[in-house]
């Protein structure tokens, strides 16, 4: 009797651990369902970030071409402007009675010039970038 008791109990755990391997199986097909539910989540949420991060990126894109088209399209003259050109004459003139070193006054005022044109749309550009 003893020995079928032993029997009975051994077949009860038996049955009992392929319950819970069953129940255990269950359990893990959820917990993989909950992670590629989360995986989808996550790539909708990747994606949104990136077509938000793509129509900023559109904005400044489109400010920065305002800003090109303002600075080209209007004339700056200034104090400084006025300067630069008046210098530009004396030398001109300078070169009319100095025709040896002509040519190389000549490339020295080109130098100022492309100097100070650059240094004219750069600080424009810096201006209206932070001013809008």
């Amino acid at each position: 009797m003893e020995e079928y008791l032993k029997k009975s109990d051994a077949f009860e755990d038996s049955e009992t651990e392929g319950n819970e391997s069953s129940e255990g199986d269950k359990s893990s097909e959820k917990n993989e369902e909950e992670k590629q539910e989360d995986k989808k989540e996550e790539k909708q949420e990747e994606k949104q970030e990136e077509k938000q991060e793509e129509k900023q990126e559109e904005k400044q894109e489109e400010k920065k071409e305002e800003i090109v088209e303002t600075v080209f399209s209007s004339s700056f003259v200034s104090s400084s402007t006025l300067v630069v050109v008046k210098v530009i004459s004396k030398y001109l003139t300078l070169m009319r009675y100095m025709r040896r070193i002509a040519p190389e006054v000549f490339i020295g005022v080109t130098q100022l010039f492309n100097y100070y044109v650059c240094f004219v749309f750069v600080f424009s550009l810096i201006f209206f970038l932070n001013d809008k």
